[in-house]
């Protein structure tokens, strides 16, 4: 396996384009958004 230094952000090193890289972005800080809600609720 060789290392590979980032981009940026493990989104956008996953995704095939710039737009799912966004998607999965939006997804994960939806995720954590509602994690935080049902916790505090």
């Amino acid at each position: 396996m060789k290392l590979q230094k980032s981009k940026g952000s493990v989104w956008d090193d996953i995704a095939a384009d710039s737009a799912e890289a966004a998607q999965l972005k939006f997804q994960a800080a939806l995720f954590d958004a509602i994690r935080a809600y049902i916790k505090k609720h």
